[in-house]
């Protein structure tokens, strides 16, 4: 227990009273915990002492961890007397934003939307901050390291969501589990301002398709596209993350048929919602439908005949027709004409690319899957054509890999696979098939920042994957660290033995250290760890939200601004690096007082 007489300044009214030890009486003294608390004790009708709790910290107005009692009726009251915690993240954290893209904290502001974890659905919702700060922080910070590899930069009274609640980061150890996102996205870069489709383009585009002056057909399509704001199109809308989204699954699960007749796009109920909710946001109206299909399919491996329940979504705009043509999209049997993907669309910004073929993906691209429960087998889709088409399909693929090798995903060389060989009655198609590389840095950075679009299934399996190959990259790490200081201390005179007493770790045994003294081995397999069936049964939450864990936290020094944003959202929190944090200690409030309502008389 330490004191501050009253007399340690004249308007004292009380002493200040501190219960903490040396160590962390040092630490209170890094921050204006202890001004602060010599404030408290100067304050009307303070009662006997002015005290700070072993984990005081500064505040607005008390210190965080201060109490003090206040006699009535000459004692103040103070609907903020505690302040709230200045709880600020490092600039360098980067804060996941809307279509899962992601700037640097220091440069989020008011009208960007953000992305938070909704506590109830257990999913991820669209949020807006309706406040930004940033502090001059001058003391120690928190750099937070987990199982999965990730790292935040954090003051000691920042919340972190953990399995037992939000718990301040001075307070969690390691060993504590973070509510934590494998998905990460792109950063987010201002586009240039250049013309998709203009006025022009729309005139032609309703010519080819048909569509004329009788009846004011013409007019009546221009005039719903100037209400949705679609009349023209530049890269700069914030109509188009949308609008790439829906190309992608469309040209992978959709139809447009020749002249102006509805789009349909097939899939998942769950997944069709998602695309009608999208539409729904650009003002187009749609329908979800089902039937019951039979199917008979002659293919390289014989014929088979099946039964389905076929869930579609049908788009009867003309509008929307008309500026997918505008747009470039095929219309009619795709398997039996030339197409390319636009040209515009290779153009974009690095996000954008990847939301159309994020979408794409969705529909065409495999989903996550380890075949021996370890390693994962290389995504791959097809395009089909018709025999005399099939160098366009090479095109295609060639057009894909083009946008991936832009987003540094690389790919297989584009194979004929006979075994995709399917006889129709327009003629026998012949498939092309892409893969994406899956050695362990490539498919980590393909499921973490490209991914699944419009397909639940996939974009869930692809974060967790992304987190089992953060996980098992860390354990590569260890054992390759394990090994080679094992090597070194064999080389240098050690004993096995003495070798053994020294390194001990959690992913590996005497028998990998003493493999690694005679093997000559380079690269440490991690077939023995949590197989990932098992990992996702263990870490998931839902939507792709797992628990993560730290293993170190350390404290580093710190002279510079902090950040933090206040979410105008009931959960309070967004996602920082990965990992669900707090927002900001502040909420604002609403009365009818005035300004000078509240100034003093």
């Amino acid at each position: 227990l330490w004191e501050i007489p009253k007399s340690f300044r004249s308007d004292m009214r009380v002493p200040a009273r501190i219960y903490a030890d040396e160590k962390l009486l040092e630490d209170i003294f890094r921050d204006k915990s202890l001004e602060q608390l010599i404030n408290t004790a100067a304050l009307p009708g303070i009662v006997k002492y002015a005290l700070a709790m072993p984990d005081a910290h500064e505040g607005y107005g008390f210190a965080i961890g201060g109490v003090a009692a206040m006699e009535y009726p000459i004692g103040i009251i103070s609907p903020g007397g505690v302040g709230y915690d200045i709880n600020c993240l490092h600039p360098s954290n980067i804060v996941c934003r809307e279509e899962v893209t992601w700037k640097r904290i220091d440069a989020i502001g008011d009208n960007d939307i953000t992305l938070s974890f909704d506590g109830q659905s257990k999913s991820t919702i669209k949020t807006t901050p309706i406040l930004t700060l940033k502090k001059k922080h001058n003391g120690a910070i928190l750099k937070i390291a987990t199982k999965f590899g990730r790292e935040l930069l954090v003051t000691r009274d920042h919340p972190l969501l953990t399995d037992k609640g939000l718990l301040y980061a001075v307070l969690v150890l390691p060993g504590t589990r973070l509510a934590s996102h494998g998905f990460e996205g792109l950063e987010y870069s201002e586009p240039n301002d250049h013309v998709i489709y203009s006025l022009t383009d729309i005139n032609k585009a309703m010519t080819e398709l048909g569509i004329s002056e009788k009846g004011h057909a013409k007019m009546q399509v221009l005039n719903y596209l100037n209400k949705l704001g679609l009349a023209e199109l530049k890269t700069t809308s914030n109509k188009l993350s949308k609008i790439l989204k829906l190309l992608g699954i469309i040209l992978s699960d959709g139809t447009v048929p020749k002249g102006n007749r509805y789009v349909s796009i097939y899939g998942k109920q769950e997944d069709l919602e998602s695309i009608k909710n999208d539409l729904k946001e650009l003002g187009i109206p749609s329908i979800i439908v089902s039937r019951k299909r039979h199917h008979k399919i002659n293919s390289y491996y014989g014929e088979n005949t099946f039964q389905t329940v076929e869930r579609s979504l049908k788009i009867t705009s003309k509008g929307f027709r008309v500026i997918l043509h505008a747009m470039g999209m095929p219309s009619g049997n795709r398997s039996a004409q030339r197409y390319r993907i636009p040209l515009w669309i290779k153009s974009l910004e690095a996000w954008q690319k990847r939301l159309f073929v994020a979408a794409y993906f969705g529909g065409e691209l495999t989903k996550p899957i380890s075949n021996n429960g370890y390693n994962f087998s290389m995504p791959a889709l097809s395009v089909s054509k018709l025999e005399s088409l099939t160098d366009n399909a090479f095109e295609i693929i060639n057009d894909i890999r083009e946008i991936l090798d832009s987003l540094g995903i690389k790919t297989s060389e584009p194979t004929l696979v006979d075994g995709y060989t399917y006889v129709g009655k327009n003629g026998t198609t012949k498939a092309v098939r892409l893969g994406i590389e899956s050695n362990t840095e490539n498919i980590l950075r393909f499921l973490s920042t490209v991914g699944y679009v419009y397909n639940k299934e996939k974009e869930t399996l692809s974060s967790i994957a992304s987190m089992y190959l953060r996980f098992t990259s860390q354990v590569r790490e260890q054992r390759e660290n394990a090994r080679k200081t094992a090597r070194e201390m064999y080389s240098n005179g050690s004993s096995s033995r003495q070798i053994l007493t020294t390194l001990t770790g959690d992913y590996y045994t005497p028998s990998f250290i003493e493999h690694s003294i005679w093997s000559e081995r380079k690269s440490p397999r991690v077939w023995d760890v949590i197989r990932f069936d098992e990992f996702v049964q263990e870490i998931s939450i839902g939507d792709g939200y797992g628990w993560d864990q730290i293993t170190k936290i350390e404290k580093i020094g710190y002279n510079d601004y902090v950040y933090d944003l206040t979410i105008n959202d009931h959960n309070h929190n967004f996602i920082a690096n990965g990992i669900v944090v707090s927002n900001c200690g502040v909420r604002l409030l609403r009365s009818n007082l005035t300004e000078k309502d509240v100034r003093a008389k």
